[in-house]
C-alpha cells in the first residue's frame, strides 16, 4: 500500500518566504519577482506541498481521478450509515479503523479538469445502507492530507471478495 505523508502543520507566509528564498540563486535576475509570483499564485496549501516535495527523499505519488483511498472517519460520519462492526464484516473497514473511498474529483471550481495537487477532493465513501450489509456510497469533501492513497481496489477486502466471485 502506498501512503501519502500527511502534514500536521501550517506554514505562515513569512516561513514560506524564508523556505523559498534559498531555492533560487542570488544571480537570478528575476529572483524577487519569481518568489513573489510563487507566493501570490500558489495557495498556502500548494506551497506547503511544493516545499515538502522539494525537501523530501521519498518519492511522492499524487492522487489521480478514480483512485482508491482510505481515511480515518470523522466523528459525525458515525451513525446509520457507519457502524464499525457492519463495515468490518463487509470488508469496508481497515485494521486501523479507516474507511475506504474513491476520489471522484478535486473541489476547485472547474469540474472539467482534475488537479492532483489540490488540497481538497470529492470522495465517494464506501459505507453501508441503513441497517443492512449492502454497499452505500456517500460523497464527502475531504482534505488531501487526511487521505492515504491505495495501490488498487484489491487493497479493500470488500472488492477482493467481489472480484473472486
Amino acid at each position: 500500500m502506498t501512503k501519502k505523508k500527511a502534514s500536521n502543520y501550517s506554514l505562515s507566509d513569512e516561513v514560506i518566504h524564508l523556505l523559498i528564498d534559498p531555492m533560487f540563486t542570488k544571480t537570478l535576475k528575476n529572483r524577487e519577482n519569481i518568489k513573489q509570483m510563487l507566493l501570490e499564485t500558489f495557495s498556502s496549501n500548494n506551497l506547503e506541498l511544493l516545499i515538502e516535495l522539494i525537501h523530501s527523499n521519498v518519492k511522492y505519488i499524487p492522487f489521480y481521478q478514480n483512485c482508491y483511498v482510505s481515511v480515518l472517519p470523522q466523528t459525525w460520519w458515525k451513525g446509520d450509515l457507519y457502524e464499525n462492526d457492519r463495515l468490518r464484516d463487509m470488508g469496508l473497514l481497515s485494521d486501523e479503523g479507516h474507511v475506504y473511498g474513491q476520489i471522484m474529483n478535486d473541489t476547485h471550481w472547474n469540474d472539467e479538469t482534475f488537479n492532483p495537487y489540490y488540497h481538497k477532493f470529492k470522495v465517494n465513501l464506501f459505507l453501508h445502507e441503513v441497517g443492512k450489509a449492502k454497499l452505500y456510497v456517500k460523497e464527502e469533501e475531504i482534505e488531501g492530507e487526511k487521505l492515504t492513497l491505495l495501490t488498487s481496489a484489491d487493497c479493500i477486502n470488500y472488492f477482493k471478495v467481489k472480484n473472486k466471485l
